[in-house]
């Protein structure tokens, strides 16, 4: 693999996992706020993170093999 290969696979999986975390982040926010009114603190943002990282990792992998 080049150097500009390298560079646009982490790229790649930077874009693929922002978009992931943004996600995941939402839905974390609303399980927050549902559990919020019910009087239960729930804050698990790093679920998001670490989900987003995962399976940006998968979607990254797959999209090389598909190509």
């Amino acid at each position: 693999m080049t150097k500009q290969g390298l560079y646009h696979q982490i790229i790649s999986f930077i874009e693929i996992a922002v978009y992931l975390l943004l996600f995941f982040g939402i839905l974390a926010l609303h399980e927050a706020v549902v559990a919020a009114k019910d009087g239960i603190q729930f804050h698990f943002y790093g679920f998001a993170i670490v989900n987003a990282l995962i399976f940006g990792k998968v979607i990254l992998v797959e999209l090389r093999r598909v190509v």
